[in-house]
């Protein structure tokens, strides 16, 4: 603040210094206010006089500036008025803020409670527990504001709650905007010939299925499995193909596999 204070007074003191120069080279009026110099440079309007009655306007006289004992001008520049009034306009100080801050935090929330709609929960400061009203389009990273729980202050409105919502991390789904991601393992024979495969959905088990010669790279959308996008609608479900290998060995794949890496087939 106090910095601030010095650069003011110096930009005021070049700024009178400029102006002294300038009023002695016109002559302009050496009695003019700091408003009405202020409104010169930067081009304020001063407020217009109120009528005394009628139509015409009757000019305010002018209190005349004392002068020195001996009929001389004024010693004190219009300058230092103008320092003066700007110095004071710089320092004055800042309304207070009517408002505390608010209170941001995250609140935990589960798939299935995107799904039944369940709101969240979450503990103040001072111990008591609100509950995160859901918006129709919940997802990881959405934000919600509850008015007036949020930080106090004397003499100041209580602030808010911020709350953003995080998905709680789950044993089968993973989350990507409005669609939920799992996977699907088969074995390397169904990978080559093709197969109807059970898929875990939030309402319960489905079939899709699997295309031959389908690698890891194939995904198979259900359509309505995923996170509400309203009331309504929902997003889909991607079920992530992943090739396993069998849990023991078989000798005639590890045969096969030699012979067509050796470029011999049976």
């Amino acid at each position: 603040m106090e910095a601030e204070a010095r650069a003011a007074r110096a930009r005021a003191a070049a700024a009178a210094a400029a102006l002294d120069a300038e009023l002695a080279e016109k002559g302009a009026d050496k009695h003019e206010s700091a408003e009405d110099v202020l409104a010169k440079m930067f081009g304020g309007k001063k407020a217009p006089e109120q009528a005394t009655g009628g139509a015409d306007r009757k000019a305010e006289p002018r209190a005349e500036p004392k002068t020195e004992p001996d009929g001389g001008e004024p010693k004190v520049s219009p300058a230092l008025d103008l320092i003066s009034y700007v110095f004071k306009r710089l320092i004055r100080p800042a309304a207070a803020p009517e408002r505390a801050p608010d209170l941001v935090l995250d609140a935990a929330v589960s798939v299935e409670d995107l799904l039944k709609r369940l709101n969240p929960t979450v503990t103040l400061p001072d111990g008591k527990m609100i509950s995160i009203p859901l918006p129709e389009d919940a997802r990881d990273g959405s934000v919600v504001r509850v008015e007036g729980y949020g930080h106090r202050l004397p003499g100041m409105k209580r602030g808010d709650v911020v709350a953003t919502l995080r998905i709680k991390p789950h044993k089968w789904f993973r989350w990507d905007g409005d669609d939920l991601l799992t996977y699907v393992d088969i074995d390397i024979e169904n990978a080559v010939l093709g197969c109807e495969a059970t898929v875990t959905t939030p309402d319960g088990e489905t079939k899709v299925t699997i295309p031959p010669w389908s690698g890891s790279q194939y995904k198979a959308r259900i359509a309505g499995k995923g996170l509400p996008k309203n009331k309504t609608e929902r997003g889909d479900l991607i079920a992530e193909v992943r090739v396993l290998l069998w849990d023991h060995p078989d000798q005639k794949v590890i045969d096969l596999m030699r012979s067509m890496k050796n470029g011999l087939y049976l």
